[in-house]
């Protein structure tokens, strides 16, 4: 086994197209593109996430994540159990079973597609550190419409990095990708999402470390926002550092926002007062009146 993972792989990032993200000097997102598949993704490495969303992605989704090769054999004999006696169906994939289907795009549906996932997830395991996997699944994880992974989803739900998500937002992006068409947080307060996060908590309490920290009303709101509402700032400025560095998922520029937004009103105001003369479009340059 070690020997085969010491053999070169090529990196899971590498599996997906990625978004590309460009910030402001205080590191506020100022534009976040699409991936060439037309999803908003932007991997994320495992150690620039809260410790609190990995915790919540395992605890329910895989609690034996880091004890099986891939395959839980008992959570699929009993998932088997529930579907055949005509119970509610109960999920017996494991996160790297998960993995396997989106990368290699297997359906799953049929007992042969089953099989093939079981097979390719065995591979993973046998390639990849645990590591790497839970870093792969929570950046390919499905999050609602065209939203995947979890660097996109913080982005585009709470308009912040993955690695200062709050408990009740880690709870609530640990729930959706089980169901991302009903769970969807860009509806705003979706019953569904409050009541499968409600069932989190509760499992929370019981396990979690920090739980006393947050009551009970806190982690039942939910204040999200969505595609629509994505910053579209300088598109002259992230225009050019997109093309200037084609490389970079993540761009940080010393673009001060506030003297940014002050200069477009400068200059938005200048226009309506000259309109009259046919001025449509206008630049300005700012200087330092001391050194000029």
């Amino acid at each position: 086994l070690v020997l085969i993972r010491l053999w070169p792989h090529p990196p899971l990032a590498d599996a997906v197209g990625t978004s590309r993200a460009v910030y402001a000097d205080d590191r506020s997102l100022m534009r976040l593109t699409l991936a060439p598949d037309g999803q908003y993704r932007l991997w994320v490495p495992l150690e620039r996430m809260a410790p609190s969303l990995t915790e919540a992605v395992l605890l329910y989704e895989d609690r034996y994540f880091y004890w099986h090769v891939g395959v839980n054999p008992l959570a699929l004999i009993r998932s088997i159990w529930q579907t055949a006696s005509g119970d509610r169906r109960l999920g017996g994939s494991t996160l790297t079973m998960q993995l396997a289907r989106r990368l290699y795009g297997i359906d799953s549906r049929t007992p042969w597609g089953k099989l093939k996932q079981i097979i390719a997830a065995i591979g993973l395991e046998l390639r990849y550190s645990k590591r790497a996997l839970l870093e792969a699944y929570v950046n390919t994880a499905p999050y609602g419409s065209n939203i995947e992974g979890v660097g996109a989803a913080s982005l585009i739900y709470f308009r912040k990095e993955v690695q200062d998500l709050s408990l009740p937002e880690s709870l609530t992006l640990a729930v959706i990708p089980q169901n991302p068409v009903k769970r969807t947080a860009e509806q705003g307060q979706n019953q569904v999402l409050l009541k499968a996060r409600a069932r989190l908590w509760s499992t929370w309490r019981e396990r979690g470390r920090d739980a006393e920290r947050f009551s009970s009303d806190v982690v039942l709101s939910l204040d999200t926002q969505g595609r629509s509402q994505l910053p579209f700032i300088a598109p002259h400025t992230t225009e050019h550092v997109l093309a200037l560095y084609p490389q970079k998922r993540e761009i940080m520029t010393t673009l001060d926002l506030r003297m940014q937004r002050s200069l477009e009103r400068v200059v938005q105001q200048y226009l309506r007062e000259r309109s009259g003369m046919g001025l449509n479009n206008a630049s300005a340059l700012l200087l330092d009146a001391h050194s000029m």
